[in-house]
Parts: structure tokens; C-alpha cells; sequence
């Protein structure tokens, strides 16, 4: 083998190593955006069922001011 298809080979087993490293980060990255958006799914579950009957909960809609009024 020599000098030039050493580096060839050298840049090619680099370059997909990066691209194996760069693909467990993104499954890393969309595992834990699932893992929080079903703690989420669940946390909205428990504050309605904590709600009473005539009351409706929305999250996305002055979630702040709900908390503090909660809270009272």
C-alpha cells in the first residue's frame, strides 16, 4: 500500500467514525427528547386528574399564573 491510499484509507476510517459518533449522539438527543415529552404527557395527566370537574387545564395558556393561583 502506499503513502497516498494510506491517508485515503486514514481519512475514510475517520471520517466514519465521526458519522458513528454523530449518530449516537442524535439517538441519545431523541431518546431523552422522548423520555421528557412523556414525563410532560404524564405530569399534564396528574394535574388534570388533580383538577376539579368544572375546571379545564391548559398548559400552553397562562401556565404561570395558574401555578400561582394553585398554589393559594
Amino acid at each position: 500500500m502506499s503513502a497516498s491510499e494510506r491517508v485515503v484509507v486514514n481519512k475514510l476510517s475517520s471520517s466514519l467514525l465521526d458519522m458513528k459518533f454523530m449518530l449516537k449522539k442524535k439517538k441519545q438527543i431523541e431518546a431523552k427528547g422522548a423520555k421528557r415529552r412523556e414525563a410532560r404527557k404524564l405530569l399534564r395527566k396528574k394535574k388534570k386528574e388533580r383538577l376539579p370537574a368544572q375546571w379545564s387545564f391548559r398548559p400552553h395558556k397562562n401556565l404561570k399564573k395558574f401555578a400561582t393561583i394553585w398554589r393559594n
